[in-house]
């Protein structure tokens, strides 16, 4: 699979799921982005596992990144970016 799949599979989920039935603005899908970096770098600080479960719930820093890459696709999917060509 290449970025773009990932992109198009990213984006394809969050719309089957509700996030874009009113979409954010640009200003607020990159805050959304940020919020993950913040929330990556508090389970840092906090010293938390890279991985865990709480309550079933997964949660740590690699957790955090991968929420974070998981919304820089689907915004660029959204977008249109190309992010293979670029």
């Amino acid at each position: 699979m290449n970025i773009n799949e990932f992109m198009r599979e990213a984006h394809e989920n969050a719309v089957n799921h509700g996030f874009w039935e009113t979409p954010p603005s640009i200003p607020e899908a990159l805050c959304l982005i940020h919020s993950e970096i913040s929330e990556a770098l508090e389970e840092y600080r906090s010293g938390n596992p890279l991985f865990y479960l709480k309550q079933e719930k997964p949660e740590g820093l690699a957790v955090e990144l991968a929420d974070a890459v998981i919304r820089i696709f689907d915004l660029c999917a959204y977008l249109e970016i190309d992010l293979e060509a670029v």
